[in-house]
């Protein structure tokens, strides 16, 4: 892909990725000195310049051992774009700070059916924890065309050989690592409860026996994943987890662990991910802002406006 690094020099891919990191700060600097309004700047963060969208290709042709600094660099930024855009101190998107705001932001912005509790956040994927979900899935999609090649099939005609052979690449070994990390994880299991991600589980697990009663992965039907989609679930298996640990943190301040589930509420959020198209989507800077210091329990909290409700089962300004 065009402006992806590629080589043997690992120390000069890593320093690759970590410059492009730098180029998308550079950019969400511009993306937040533009005078469009508070709502229009934060829809166009979160629609167009993630940084899970503007760098993805990076992470999915390079291996997370490689690319682990930039995705945290990039991360960086996008807190201090998100800090600069909604008024409020950059110090507090700090990871460990008490309002627990860089983790925040990239939950999701509500909880699906299945995975209540999951919610409350700003829809902002974390590079740095989808990472290995984006790299599996790109070399899942890549392994048909690799295996079809005369000069590369016999590297990748035994996926079980990729985490024990001494002959395998460090790239390789590094698929198998992510498989397992992701395939053992005990989110994997809720895929098959979601139309949307349940064929990625059906096409990396063997169905159920008499003797197993559940699917069990097996690496050698990563083919069978090609080009179906697969970062989507894989990568999602990894957001649930850190969000569940992060929720069930003995550290976390009770304050904001109800804010969370207040805020993960059915259409607590939408005036985050509403795209302001007409007149009656538009919020002014001053009720945007309020909205969202209100959601994550900052300055301003106790001036929300009466006409406005932060939770759908507020009874007394139910939404609009």
């Amino acid at each position: 892909m065009c402006g992806v690094p590629v080589g043997l020099d690992r120390a000069a891919v890593s320093s690759w990725c970590n410059k492009k990191a730098d180029v998308y700060g550079n950019f969400t600097k511009k993306l937040v000195s533009l005078e469009i309004g508070v709502q229009n700047r934060f829809a166009l963060l979160l629609f167009c310049s993630r940084p899970s969208a503007k760098l993805n290709r990076f992470f999915r042709i390079t291996p997370p051992s490689l690319s682990t600094e930039a995705a945290a660099i990039a991360d960086t930024h996008l807190a201090a774009a998100v800090a600069a855009i909604t008024h409020t101190p950059a110090a507090f998107y700090q990871t460990g700070h008490p309002l627990a705001l860089r983790a925040r932001l990239h939950a999701p912005i509500t909880a699906s059916s299945h995975t209540a509790g999951d919610g409350g956040g700003a829809g902002f994927a974390s590079l740095h924890t989808i990472a290995p979900g984006a790299y599996l899935a790109s070399f899942i999609d890549t392994l048909p065309h690799l295996a079809a090649r005369e000069v590369t099939a016999a590297y990748v005609s035994d996926p079980t050989s990729f985490a024990s052979s001494s002959s395998c690449s460090p790239a390789l070994k590094e698929v198998a690592e992510h498989f397992t990390s992701i395939t053992t994880n005990p989110y994997f299991s809720e895929l098959a409860l979601d139309w949307g991600t349940e064929h990625i589980h059906r096409a990396l697990t063997d169905a159920p026996t008499p003797d197993t009663a559940t699917s069990i992965p097996n690496i050698t039907l990563l083919p069978r994943a090609a080009g179906r989609h697969s970062q989507r679930s894989l990568t999602q298996v990894l957001q649930r987890s850190a969000m569940v640990a992060f929720t069930r943190s003995s550290s976390l301040p009770l304050d904001v662990k109800c804010s969370i589930s207040q805020s993960s509420q059915h259409g607590a959020g939408l005036f985050l991910s509403t795209v302001p198209s007409t007149a009656d989507l538009r919020l002014t800077d001053q009720e945007f802002l309020q909205n969202y210091w209100h959601r994550f329990g900052l300055l301003g909290a106790l001036q929300v406006l009466a006409d406005r409700s932060c939770a759908s089962t507020c009874r007394k300004f139910p939404p609009r």
